[in-house]
């Protein structure tokens, strides 16, 4: 969310009626009078795809006041300058100081499956070494 955005968390439940556009306004949550602009990239992409499915059976992003964009950069770039904006895109990118995240109380992740196509040579098997390292490191 933007960080002249009041709203710092939301339950799961409060944010999927956001999603599917059950909720519609910031006042809903104590946040400013303002519609709430879901700013996301187009549909096919791993974080909508991730959202779908993980909050929302598979179900499409509600199409009320929703913006899809590219990629991730423009969703950020967005919700830096709207403040009534809720950006949908990787944890990564929203760090800085006109963005901030929105906490829930529970963590949405994006499963990645890595696939070769025949025997990994060292430097292959370092970097699946490496990515599971990272992985462990964001599950404590």
């Amino acid at each position: 969310v933007n960080a002249r955005n009041p709203v710092r968390h939301l339950k799961l439940d409060q944010l999927r009626g956001i999603l599917t556009g059950a909720h519609t306004r910031w006042t809903d949550f104590g946040g400013e009078p303002a519609a709430i602009l879901k700013v996301t990239t187009q549909p096919g992409g791993g974080v909508p795809s991730t959202v779908r499915n993980e909050m929302l059976d598979g179900r499409p992003i509600g199409t009320v006041n929703l913006v899809e964009v590219e990629a991730s950069p423009h969703v950020v770039k967005i919700v830096a300058q709207e403040p009534a904006a809720l950006g949908i895109a990787q944890l990564g990118l929203v760090r800085g100081d006109r963005i901030r995240e929105l906490e829930t109380d529970r963590v949405i992740e994006q499963r990645l499956v890595i696939v070769s196509l025949g025997a990994l040579n060292d430097r292959q098997s370092r970097l699946i070494e490496v990515l599971r390292a990272l992985s462990k490191d964001t599950h404590h």
